[in-house]
């Protein structure tokens, strides 16, 4: 046998390896010498694409011809998790892009859960002073939602710490227990929830708080503005999130517990609103007693509806980027108000609705307070 002839079978040998090679890496390709094969695919082949959701045995199709992408799968709902991507072999090595792999036979198509907000599966957890657990470490959510004024984009929170959150809102007779007097516009029962009071009322609580439980405060400043018994400016204000104390909620925390770990646009889903939330329709004009209504699963009163809440943050527009402990923007002139009042319709009772707040204004607007400590 010649040199030459040699060298061609040996070029010859490479290339069926080559062909081999590139064919197991295509989960599609079920005849590796399609690649130089004259036998082409018909144009008017329909291929069937199969999608496992790996969830409640929930099985979709669709039929798409060769060289053609295909829909990406509407998501099912499913408390605490959220489809991260679809794989095109159930091992999850082989990521599917809806945008630019193209079909070339019959493919079964393999759905990725992540876990999302945390669903409880037992007894709540409290702290010696009464505050529920939010168990967020590890855990994501989907933060606003595309057809609510000002809480889209969506975007993607996670977190890597748990906190503690009062189970209702600030009472007028926690608030004034601390601070020396009551300035709820409605009073007759100290269990309603107070009001009237600015984002700095707030503040200043939160810290009378913590020295009454001997935490470490989380707001500093060098100078307050009082008007009478409300205060309208913190000079110089600082605040320490790793401190043990008392603070408001994030706007992402807080929403992450008003979901309870639902995923719909008011966290007791398809049953009646009048279970939960004191609103426009059955409030009579007035606020209520705290804990009157059903809580949502984290434990949590009152999150819709009786009255607003401050959180911590700046109010601005979402980005719709991800984001990891989400505190809010750096500035800003209004700060968020969240959970809607007695005086709204329902639709103001979703999960995700937000307004923005002169920090100095009061209205029926209340609080309630996060801490890290047990």
């Amino acid at each position: 046998m010649s040199t030459k002839l040699l060298s061609l079978n040996f070029l010859y040998g490479l290339f069926i390896l080559l062909v081999l090679l590139i064919s197991c890496s295509d989960p599609q390709r079920d005849n590796p010498f399609d690649l130089y094969s004259t036998n082409y695919v018909s144009p008017d082949a329909l291929f069937t694409v199969d999608f496992e959701f790996n969830f409640d045995n929930l099985t979709e199709s669709q039929q798409a011809s060769y060289g053609q992408t295909i829909l990406r799968p509407q998501e099912p709902l499913r408390d605490g998790y959220r489809v991260a991507g679809w794989y095109a072999n159930p091992s999850f090595t082989q990521a599917w892009d809806f945008e630019s792999d193209i079909v070339r036979g019959n493919i079964t198509l393999y759905a990725k859960w992540d876990q999302g907000a945390w669903i409880p599966s037992g007894a709540l957890e409290y702290n010696d002073k009464g505050m529920v657990k939010i168990r967020a470490a590890g855990y994501r959510f989907q933060m606003g939602q595309d057809d609510v004024e000002d809480a889209y984009p969506v975007q993607q929170i996670s977190f890597t710490y748990d906190f503690y959150m009062d189970t209702t809102p600030v009472t007028q007779e926690q608030y004034t227990e601390l601070m020396g007097h009551n300035p709820s516009f409605i009073k007759g029962n100290d269990q309603r929830p107070v009001e009237n009071v600015t984002w700095f009322d707030a503040v200043l609580y939160c810290n009378e708080r913590s020295k009454r439980d001997g935490l470490d405060t989380v707001y500093s400043y060098s100078s307050k503005t009082m008007t009478g018994d409300v205060c309208t400016e913190l000079e110089d204000l600082v605040i320490d999130f790793s401190a043990d104390g008392y603070r408001l909620p994030t706007e992402a925390e807080w929403e992450y517990a008003a979901r309870g770990g639902s995923t719909t646009e008011f966290f007791w889903g398809d049953n009646d609103i009048d279970d939960y939330a004191w609103y426009r329709s059955n409030s009579s004009s007035t606020t209520h007693a705290v804990a009157q209504k059903s809580p949502n699963r984290y434990g949590l009163y009152d999150v819709s509806g009786n009255v607003y809440e401050w959180c911590n943050d700046w109010f601005d527009d979402y980005s719709g980027d991800y984001k990891t402990d989400y505190k809010g923007p750096q500035s800003g002139t209004t700060r968020v108000l969240r959970g809607g009042a007695w005086y709204d319709f329902a639709s103001t009772m979703g999960s995700a609705v937000r307004y923005g707040g002169d920090p100095q204004l009061k209205d029926f607007f209340g609080f309630r307070v996060v801490s890290f400590a047990e």
